[in-house]
C-alpha cells in the first residue's frame, strides 16, 4: 500500500511539471491507488485546482459520494459512453476556466485594494494635518504623525486612552457637544474652535465623521494663521478706510477755509482795525495758513499715484516726518536730517512713502523720551554698479535680539503686542522687492536699530529676484 501512495506521489510531482488542465484517472488501478492519487494531486499547491474526474466500476450513490468527499471534481460510473465522457470534461474545463478568471480578477481586486491601502496610509502618515479615529468609548484608536507630534505637548500617552479624560477641560464645551452628536445621530459635523492657554492662543477647524461600523474619524486643522490673516486684513481695511475718511473731511474743510481766510483779509484791510485786535488777527491769520498748510499735506499724503513718477525721497521723508513734527516736539527727541544732494528716483512714491512711514513709526516707538532718531538720504551705488539713493532711519531705541531680527520682515511677527499687526515691514519688504530694492539692518538690545534700505534711480528695470534680507 505504501507502494502505491509513493508512486501517486511521484505522479502527482510530474503532472505539477506539466501543468495539466484536467486529470482523469480510475479508482482500481493494478499498480496505483486512485484515492492515493487524488490526495496527492489536491496536497500539491501546483495540482490543487486542477478538476478531477474520477472513473469506477462501483455503481451507486454511495461510491460516488465517496469520490467527491475525497476531492474530485466529478465522478464517472462504467459502463458510460464517450460522448457522456466528453461532456464531462468540457463542462469541468470550462468551469476550470471561470475558477481561473474569477481568482485572476480577485486578485487584481486584492492588489487594487492593497494599493489603495498603502497610498491612504501614507498619505494619512504625511498629511500635515492631524487625523485620528476613536471607537464607541471615545477612546483614540489611531493617531497619524501629526496628530502624535500635537499630542506630545500634553505629555501623556493617548492611544487607548478615552479623550476627556486626556482632555477635561473639554468637557461641556461645544467640542464635546459636536463629537456626541455626531456619534449618536452618525452624522458629519465641521466646527471652529479657539483654544487660549497663559502662553498661546490657537484656532482649530474640526472635522468629524462617523466611521463604518462604530468610532469617528477626526480631521483637525489648524486655522491660527488664517484667522490671523483675516483679522489684519480686517484691521487694514478699518485703517484704509479712516484714512479716506480723513481725506475726505480735509477736502471737505478746505471750502470753509478758503472762505474764513478771506474774511480775515479783508478785516485785516479795514483802517479801523488797530492795535491788539490787529495783532490778534494775525496771530489767527497764521493759524489758519497752518491750518491750511495740514490740510494740503494731508490730501497729498493720501493720494496715491498708479504710474512710476521722478521723486525726491529727501521729499517724501520730509513728509512723512512733518506729521509726527508735534511728537518729536513734545517727547523732545532729538531729530538729525542727514541730506545729501541725491537725483529723484523713477518709482510708485505711495508705495516708498508707505515704507518710510513704517520706518519712522517703528523707530519712534522704539524711542523713549529725550531718544535720538536719524534720517538720511544720500546717492549711492550698489554692487552691482547699479546707481540710486540710499535712505537710513536709525534709532537709540531697545533695539532687538537676533531671532527677533531674523524673523523680521515674516508675517505677524511684532514686538508691540496686541497694538501691533505684524505686517507694517512684511509689507514694506514686498514693496521694496518689487522696486529692486536692497534693505539691510542692524540692531543690538538697548543700543538702537538701523534701517538702511538701497533704491536704483529706476525701479521699473527687471533684473534678478531681491536678495534676503541682510544684516550688517
Amino acid at each position: 500500500m505504501s507502494w502505491k501512495r509513493r508512486t501517486a506521489g511521484w505522479l502527482s510531482k510530474k503532472a505539477a511539471q506539466l501543468k495539466p488542465d484536467l486529470v482523469l484517472t480510475d479508482v482500481m488501478m493494478p499498480e496505483i491507488d486512485g484515492f492515493a492519487l487524488l490526495a496527492a494531486l489536491r496536497t500539491n499547491p501546483a495540482t490543487g485546482i486542477v478538476p478531477i474526474i474520477m472513473l469506477s466500476a462501483r455503481a451507486g450513490e454511495e461510491s460516488s459520494i465517496e469520490g467527491l468527499e475525497a476531492g474530485a471534481d466529478d465522478y464517472l460510473t462504467k459502463p458510460f459512453t464517450a460522448r457522456e465522457l466528453v461532456a464531462r470534461v468540457e463542462a469541468q474545463l470550462k468551469m476550470a476556466r471561470l475558477r481561473k478568471e474569477a481568482g485572476e480578477q480577485e486578485a487584481a481586486l486584492t492588489k487594487e485594494i492593497q494599493r489603495a491601502q498603502q497610498f491612504a496610509w501614507e498619505t494619512l502618515e504625511h498629511i500635515p494635518d492631524s487625523f485620528a479615529t476613536l471607537d464607541r468609548e471615545f477612546r483614540i484608536t489611531y493617531m497619524n504623525p501629526s496628530a502624535a507630534q500635537l499630542a506630545a505637548a500634553s505629555g501623556t500617552p493617548h492611544l487607548g486612552e478615552r479623550l476627556w479624560d486626556i482632555y477635561p477641560t473639554l468637557i461641556g464645551s461645544p467640542v464635546e457637544t459636536n463629537f456626541r452628536r455626531a456619534m449618536d445621530e452618525r452624522i458629519f459635523i465641521e466646527f471652529e474652535q479657539y483654544f487660549q492657554s497663559e502662553s498661546v492662543e490657537k484656532w482649530y477647524l474640526f472635522q468629524v465623521f462617523p466611521q463604518p461600523g462604530d468610532g469617528l474619524i477626526l480631521y483637525l486643522r489648524d486655522t491660527t494663521e488664517a484667522r490671523r490673516t483675516e483679522q489684519a486684513l480686517r484691521r487694514s481695511e478699518q485703517l484704509a478706510t479712516a484714512g479716506r475718511l480723513a481725506a475726505s473731511i480735509a477736502h471737505e474743510i478746505n471750502n470753509p477755509l478758503e472762505a474764513v481766510t478771506n474774511l480775515l483779509f479783508l478785516v485785516k484791510m479795514d483802517q479801523s482795525v488797530t492795535g491788539n485786535t490787529k495783532n490778534l488777527l494775525e496771530v489767527a491769520d497764521k493759524e489758519l495758513q497752518r491750518l491750511s498748510h495740514i490740510t494740503a499735506r494731508s490730501l497729498k499724503f493720501y493720494r496715491q499715484r498708479t504710474a512710476p513718477s521722478l521723486t525726491s525721497l529727501e521729499d517724501l521723508a520730509e513728509s512723512v516726518l512733518f506729521f509726527h513734527e508735534t511728537e518729536i516736539k513734545m517727547r523732545s527727541i532729538d531729530l538729525e536730517r542727514r541730506y545729501r544732494s541725491a537725483l529723484p528716483v523713477l518709482c510708485l512714491a505711495g508705495e516708498i512713502q508707505q515704507v518710510l512711514t513704517n520706518l519712522i513709526s517703528n523707530a519712534l516707538e522704539a524711542l523713549g523720551d529725550n531718544g535720538r532718531m536719524v534720517v538720511g538720504v544720500r546717492p549711492d551705488e550698489d554692487r552691482d554698479g547699479r546707481q540710486g539713493v540710499t535712505v537710513t532711519i536709525a534709532d537709540s531705541g531697545c533695539g532687538m535680539n537676533r531671532l527677533t531680527v531674523d524673523r523680521l520682515f515674516h508675517p505677524f511677527v511684532t514686538t508691540k503686542g496686541e497694538s501691533g499687526t505684524g505686517l507694517g515691514l512684511w509689507v514694506s519688504r514686498g514693496i521694496l522687492d518689487k522696486h529692486h530694492a536692497k534693505i539691510r539692518v542692524r540692531s543690538k538690545r538697548g543700543r538702537g536699530t538701523v534701517f538702511r534700505f538701497f533704491l536704483p534711480l529706476d525701479t521699473t528695470l527687471g533684473g534678478d529676484a531681491a536678495p534676503p534680507v541682510s544684516f550688517f
